[in-house]
């Protein structure tokens, strides 16, 4: 968060109910300039402080057992998106990372 800045995207998650760290996190960003993407579930609708783009997605039911396929479909469709249109800057990243999984192996 620290080197956050202008032009910078802050991605956040919440399920069932609000992270103690989430308001002033999101906060932080719209003080720095950056964009704040939350993807949630039901609880989107009770936070306090939005993000400026929220991704909703009902889970099913509180008692219920609830899994984090829908979550991750966000995700990965916004991983998936970036990296079509950064110049593969992210791939480039995930390479990295890749190289650096492989170092420690």
């Amino acid at each position: 968060l620290v080197p956050m800045r202008s032009g910078d995207v802050l991605v956040c998650f919440a399920f069932r109910r609000e992270p103690a760290e989430l308001a002033q996190t999101l906060l932080h960003a719209r003080e720095c300039g950056a964009t704040s993407i939350l993807i949630a579930d039901n609880l989107a609708h009770t936070l306090v402080t939005q993000a400026d783009i929220t991704l909703a997605a009902p889970r099913g039911e509180d008692e219920e057992f609830l899994t984090l396929t829908v979550p991750m479909v966000i995700t990965n469709a916004l991983v998936l998106s970036l990296a079509r249109i950064d110049q593969g800057r992210s791939v480039q990243g995930l390479q990295r990372l890749e190289d650096l999984y492989n170092a420690f192996e």
